[in-house]
């Protein structure tokens, strides 16, 4: 299956996913447990200043200009070192990935936590959190990419890029109902979007990550 193709069927699983999650946490029991959760971490926020500073400090990796400017230098690099089927696929798939998170939250139209007291003033849809989904999607592109690109000198290096992507995903998504700006079920759903979306959307070794050696690899 082409990746055009595997974008297409992504696209599809992943906006009826978010739809059908839109639902159940409109439920009554759900709906009420997500907004004492919601409630309870932002309190924190408002009673310790080193809460909300961390909590706004961390909130920036997740911005579309942070994130976007990761995916450049993820996609120099690759190129950089002779990875362009890689770079590709990691633009691709990040990018697409951003404007299905865009479109779910225009259909879904669910409104942002109403506290008298947030940090940050949103412009958007509360359902998915886009800093939760989006920052999965692109630190876990770019591990991906780096596994595909890794050579034997650096393979020692995959699990801690692994880590430290799921660390700072669930540190961006972990910010945003602290700072009052989601819900603590808008954040989940865009964190399982984002693993669904990067299951999905990955790259076929054989077709869409090159394998050209690095400068000065002896060629077969």
């Amino acid at each position: 299956m082409t990746l055009v193709r595997r974008l297409a069927l992504a696209s599809a699983l992943v906006f009826a996913l978010g739809l059908l999650l839109s639902l159940v946490v409109r439920i009554g029991a759900v709906a009420d447990a997500d907004r004492a959760a919601t409630e309870w971490i932002h309190d924190r926020a408002i009673e310790s200043e080193t809460v909300s500073g961390l909590a706004l400090a961390v909130t920036t990796i997740g911005n579309p200009l942070t994130l976007t400017a990761f995916v450049v230098i993820a996609a120099g690099w690759l190129l950089f070192h002779r990875h362009g089927r890689t770079a590709v696929w990691l633009v691709t798939v990040t990018l697409v990935g951003s404007m299905v998170e865009s479109l779910l939250k225009i259909v879904v139209g669910r409104a942002r936590p109403d506290f008298d007291s947030v940090f940050l003033e949103p412009f958007s849809k509360s359902f998915p959190s886009g800093h939760a989904m989006n920052t999965t999607v692109v630190l876990g592109a770019i591990t991906v990419a780096v596994v595909a690109a890794a050579t034997s000198r650096r393979a020692g290096a995959v699990p801690a890029a692994a880590i430290g992507a799921v660390t700072v995903a669930f540190a961006v998504g972990a910010s945003r109902p602290t700072l009052g700006v989601h819900f603590v079920s808008d954040v989940i759903a865009g964190w399982a979007l984002g693993v669904v979306w990067l299951f999905a959307t990955r790259p076929r070794q054989d077709v869409e990550i090159s394998a050209e050696p690095e400068p000065g690899a002896p060629s077969a």
